[in-house]
Formats: structure tokens, sequence, C-alpha cells
């Protein structure tokens, strides 16, 4: 695979997108790494032939070059997630901006698009399931197997039926508690309510929360909880840190309230609004309407009486009627550059209620020669320090021109030029004549806000808005946008309506861009497919997760009861282990039904950014130097029932189930923190760096890929590593937005 590969890809999307997102590095990431290290496997002999134990984590220089593709994605809040695949599908024909395309890593979801030829990428050597799903039937395994099992070891009276009903309370207990989104919505009802949101907010304090949030982590005590559901911590960590953050006690309250929101916001709605083609749609047609009201006016004359109001404004079809507001701008007098109540003379003349400065006759020059400034004498002249005149017909050649004044009273003001011998005549002074109006910006807003489309992408923000929070998030980055486009309209001096519509929908993008928050992401949220499984829902299989207890109860307690009775040589340990293999060989059906739940990205922890992390080989360290920190890692786990598992035959009754594969992942980047990306080509970013892999077994398990453990204490993985080079080919920072 070549980088050009790619080159196409980011000239269509990239370039008609660019400013449509929020981190710097957000959007999608596709490249290649290129491994040849690895670490070895054999052991080596010596000059003397005698055996050398390998350095089994420093890898040596390959003969050949493993191709391995990489696809990450980094989110507007820069939060980094692995893909096996992703499609690009357009949501309209024209692609214009972020909200005419869509990144989906879900195939479940194409049929909610438009039929189309598209892009889809994939990585055929990075394939994961839920591993949630597969931990939950292990915990049930566990705790049926060791219940039993300890009941028999415990005393010789003890029955198989006894054994058995207290392996089936073990395993419903895990059972019970394995509904990681029931549990989450009851921690939050008892923990973090609005009311208690609001509390936190008011006085900083959120110990009670973070307590019932670590319990939720950790499990009832003795009964440590295989999910390890963190949301409930960094909830309460982010409302803390948001209300730090906050200023007033109002913003505070909205700061801990929109934080609280996110969290909850367990389908990504919010971030799925503001990539989605609604929030999108509108930004268009509200810039369109601003720019009607927004476009400046030619103004063509001033008239009147000097020194007397109303001062009569001619501009072609103005259309305003008396009592409307006009904001006029670029004249040069500050009385006239305001927002005025007109009145209507005429369908091209209407008038301002402020004194006319007619300009005149100069009657007197004075000042230091050849210092500045020049004072000029000129009865009631009408000016305001900061106004501009033209001056004509003076002697002094350098006094002719543009100038701005300062007044030193009713008769006299300056000018900023210095003072020279007087030469011929006086001259004269005139107001610069010029300068447009336009709406004010409560109209503007008004327009802005009037268009269909805004009012559509409204009423989105009420739908997604999580209920039992001051959830403002979709309002407040429609307003952001609006607010852009309203404060550019007004600001502007562009003419055609036109050509400001187009300015102010990148002023938009750009709003969304920089202006409209973007909230992280809870990590390891369960999955649509983690839920049902647990619930066992659609299905009609009467091996499930619900009814898992009582098939590994039998199981266990039967194997624990006969290895007792039967194996004169049992002990503890034999006793457990017949347990936890029978429950294993009963449960394999509801392990092939978790090994399905899919995972369509999975979150990595750390940096996404130029110089993060350690990009040195291991490979070429001097003994004895160890790396340091990583700039991002994650842990990929094939289930041993999962479909692609290469290690099942489903046609070899002795591989229907192969090991569980862990792969541990790191990637460091080149350079040092706060260079600039590199130039992959026309409009294409790309980042280099180091790739590392560790592929070892689960804790506490066999096996795991590998024919054997590797090191001095059977402990190491087999490790690869090589350099990597990505290439950003889109910026949509939210995956799966419609």
């Amino acid at each position: 695979m070549k980088s050009t590969t790619f080159c196409f890809l980011a000239f269509a999307f990239v370039a008609q997108s660019a400013l449509a997102q929020s981190d710097p590095l957000r959007g999608l990431w596709v490249g290649e790494a290129r491994l040849n290290y690895a670490s070895e496997v054999t052991v080596p002999l010596d000059e003397d032939n005698n055996p050398e134990a390998p350095i089994v984590d420093r890898p040596t220089k390959t003969f050949d070059v493993a191709n391995i593709r990489l696809i990450l994605h980094v989110n507007g809040a820069g939060q980094v997630s692995l893909l096996k695949e992703v499609a690009l599908l357009k949501r309209t024909d024209d692609i214009l901006a972020d909200s005419d395309l869509a990144l989906v890593t879900d195939p479940r979801l194409y049929a909610e698009f438009p039929g189309q030829p598209a892009q889809r990428i994939a990585s055929v050597v990075f394939d994961f399931g839920d591993q949630k799903a597969t931990d939950a039937v292990q915990a049930v395994m566990n705790a049926a197997a060791t219940a039993a099992a300890d009941e028999i070891n415990r005393t010789s009276s003890t029955t198989l039926a006894a054994a058995r009903a207290l392996a089936d309370a073990a395993a419903q207990a895990v059972v019970d508690s394995a509904d990681a989104e029931a549990a989450f919505d009851a921690f939050l009802a008892a923990n973090l309510s609005m009311v208690q949101v609001s509390a936190i907010a008011a006085s900083g304090d959120a110990s009670a929360a973070r307590t019932a949030a670590e319990a939720l982590r950790d499990g009832p005590v003795g009964q440590e909880s295989f999910y390890q559901d963190a949301r409930g911590v960094a909830m309460v960590d982010a409302i803390l840190a948001a209300v730090a953050a906050a200023g007033t006690p109002e913003e505070k309250e909205a700061a801990a309230q929109n934080t609280a929101a996110a969290f909850a916001d367990v389908d990504n709605q919010y971030q799925r609004f503001i990539a989605g083609k609604i929030f999108g749609d509108f930004i268009a047609p509200a810039a369109a309407a601003a720019a009607e009201l927004g476009a400046l006016r030619p103004i063509t004359s001033f008239t009147g009486v000097a020194g007397q109001a109303p001062v009569e404004v001619t501009s072609a079809n103005h259309g305003l009627n008396s009592g409307d507001t006009a904001v006029i701008s670029g004249t040069g007098i500050g009385a006239y550059d305001a927002a005025h109540t007109i009145t209507r003379t005429g369908e091209n003349t209407f008038t301002l209620p402020v004194d006319f400065v007619a300009g005149g006759a100069i009657a007197a020059l004075d000042g230091a020669l050849n210092a500045a400034p020049l004072e000029i004498t000129s009865a009631t002249h009408g000016l305001a320090t900061g106004d501009k005149i033209i001056i004509s017909n003076a002697g002094v050649p350098s006094y002719n021109g543009e100038h701005t004044v300062t007044v030193v009273d009713a008769d006299t003001f300056t000018i900023d030029v210095e003072v020279e011998a007087p030469v011929g005549g006086l001259g004269q002074w005139a107001p610069v004549l010029g300068g447009g109006w336009n709406f004010p910006e409560n109209l503007i807003r008004a327009a802005a806000e009037a268009v269909p489309e805004e009012n559509d992408a409204q009423e989105e923000a009420i739908q997604i808005k999580v209920d039992g929070y001051a959830d403002t998030r979709g309002a407040d980055a429609i307003a952001a946008v609006v607010n852009a486009i309203v404060a550019g309209a007004a600001a502007s001096d562009t003419v055609t309506p036109a050509v400001l519509a187009s300015t102010l929908v990148e002023v938009g993008r750009e709003a969304l861009a920089s202006d409209v928050t973007r909230y992280p992401l809870p990590e390891m949220e369960p999955t649509g497919d983690y839920n049902d499984f647990v619930r066992a829902a659609n299905t009609q299989q009467p091996e499930n997760f619900l009814t898992s207890p009582g098939i590994a109860a039998a199981a266990a307690a039967e194997a624990a009861f006969e290895e007792r009775e039967e194996n004169p040589l049992h002990n503890d340990t034999s006793v457990k282990n017949k347990a936890l293999a029978a429950a294993a060989e009963a449960l394999e059906t509801v392990f092939g039904a978790a090994a399905r739940a899919i995972r369509t990205e999975l979150p990595m922890d750390g940096t996404f950014a130029v110089g993060e992390g350690d990009p040195r080989l291991r490979g070429e360290l001097a003994p004895g130097v160890d790396l340091g920190l990583p700039a991002i890692t994650g842990t990929v786990v094939l289930p041993a029932m999962h479909p692609t598992n290469p290690f099942r035959h489903r046609r070899h009754r002795d591989h229907t189930i192969g090991f569980d594969i862990v792969r541990k992942l790191r990637l460091d980047f080149d350079g040092e923190p706060g260079d600039p990306l590199d130039r992959a080509g026309f409009g294409v970013n790309r980042i280099t760096g180091t790739y590392r892999e560790e592929i070892t077994k689960p804790d506490n398990k066999a096996g795991g890929g590998l024919h054997k453990p590797l090191g001095t204490n059977q402990d190491r993985g087999l490790i690869v590593e090589g350099k990597f080079e990505l290439s950003r080919i889109s910026l949509i920072d939210t995956l799966n937005a419609k």
C-alpha cells in the first residue's frame, strides 16, 4: 500500500471541508506501519555453540518487512480511536461542507444514507469484538466455579445441591450487575441529579458523588466489578474542572449542567448533531438572510442646513419607513456614524436627527513653525474629535487632502501636519462624503433566525437535550454560529449581498470550528451490542446470558463434586480447575454470542500530536536504556470465540474454541512538541512515528495466542515495531453522524 493511494481522497474531501472542525489534529488519519523489528523467539547460540537466552524486550531487525494498515480517528476533543473500517458517505449530491459527508464505522448504518458508490477503507489486521461482553461471561464462569469449588473444598459433607445453589447465587450476582447502562443511570439518579449538580456548581464539593462513582467502578466489597465502569469518576472530575474554569455563578451552573449532560448523553447525540446534516444545512440560509440586511447600502449624499438638524440622506431605493433603524457607517463624521431612527422623506431619501456638518471657509491658520499640529479657525464648524475632513485650495500643498481633526472649541480644530510659512490662500474644508448604511444587529439576527433551516436546527436541538439536566448544548451551539454570522454581517462593508453571504458562510463554519464547544466522550461506554447481550434482547436462544448462571452452576458443581468423589489425589486446585473447565464448556454457546458483540471503534489513551511520546526504536537502544512515556496506547482483544479468531476451525472438533488474543499497541510521534505537521501533498497533512505492538496473554489466563509466554519470568509477549506514516484524509471529527 503506497501513501499516494490516499491523495485523491484528501483532495476530494479535505479541500472542501477545511473550516468546519475543531481540534487542530481532528479528523481521519490513514496510513501504514512497516514492521521490521521483532523479538527473538528462538534460542540462539553463542560463539561456543552454547544456548544464549534471547532479549525478548529488545526486538532485532528482521530480513523482511510486514506492512499493516492503520486507521485512526481524532474527534473534536482530541480523543483517539482505532478503527477497523470506515466508509465515507455523502448525504447530498453536492459536497460543500463537512455536513454533507459522514464517516461511518458501523455497516449497519449504511441503509440510513442515500444509495451511492462510496469509498470504504478497512484494515484486515485489526479485528476486535466487544471485550466487555466476553468479560461478562468470564465473570459468570469464574463466580460459579469458584463458589462451587470453595463449598466442596470446605467440607466433605457438602451436597451437590448445596454447591450448585451457592454457585448459582454467585453467578447470578454477576448477571444482576452486568447491565452497566442501567447501573450508570441509577448512579446518575441517586448522585448527580440536576439539583445535586447545581449544588456542586455552587459549592465546588463533589466528595459524596465521587465516593459513589468509585463504588460504581469497583463494585461491592468482595465482588470486584468485571466492567469497572469509570464514567462516574470521569464525570465528577469533568464537572469539577468545568466549574473551576467558569467565572460567574451563572456560568458555573451552566458549565456544570452541560458537562453532566454530556456524560449522560449515552448515544452521543450532541456531537452527531453539530457534525450532522441538519446543523450544517442551516448555516448557508442563515448567512444569506443576514447578508440581505447586512450588506452596505451606498449613500450618495448628505444635505441640510449647517449646524441644524435634520440631515437628509440620499440612498437609492432604500426601502425604509419612518421609525425604522438604520446603522450609518464610513461617513467620517462621528455624529452620522451610528444607529439612527430615521424619517422617510422619499423613495430615495430619509433624514437623521443630527446636526448637519456643512464645511466652510478657513478663517485663520496658526501654530509653531515646522511643528505639528496646525490650528484651523472656522466659525461654528460643528465637528467632533475624530471626524474626517478634506481641505482644498490651501496655498501650502501639504495642508490639502484628507485629515482627522481634534476639536479645540466651537470655532477651532487642529490637524496633524507641520506648520509651514504662509503661501497663497487659506482654502476651505468639507466633510468626507460617502459611507453607507445597513440594518441593525437585532434585525439581522431576526432574519437569520427566521430561516426554516435554523428552525429545524432548533427543533433538533430540543430533541437531543438530555432529560434531567438544564442541557443547553444544542441551543448554545446554534447561538455561537448565529452570533458569528450576525456580527460579521453587521460589521461588513461589502455592498453585494451574494458576496457577503459567501463570506458569512465561511464565518459560520469557522465559528462551528472554534466557538462551538466539544465535550470529551466517556471512554468504554457500553455498546448497543453489549446492552443487547446482557439483556438477552432479540434472541430466542435458551442458552443466553440471563440463563448462564444456572448453566454454569450446574456444570461447575457437578464437575467439582465428581473430582472430589472420584479422584483420591484431588486437592483444592484440581477441584477448582475441573469446575472452571466444566463451566467454560457448558457456556460455549454463550461465549460465542458474546464474541459476536461488535465494537466498531476502539478508544485509545494519550495525546495525538507531533513530538509526543518516545519514537526511538527499542531495537536500536543501548542495553539498559528504556523508552520514555508513550504518546497513545490501546489494547485490542480478540476473544477466543470470535468468528475471526485464527485459532478456531469450525470443522475441527479440537479447534472449536481458540485462544484469547491480546495486542497491546503503542504509537509515538516524531518531531518536537509544537512542530507543524508535514505535508504529504497538496492539502494533505502527514504525521510519522514509531508503531509498537506486544502480542500477549490476557491477565490470569494461559495461551493468549502464543505458543508460550516469553522471558525469564514467562511474562512477556511477542514484540514487533517499526515506523509508521499517517495522512489526514478528512477533517470530520465525529463518527456515524447522520
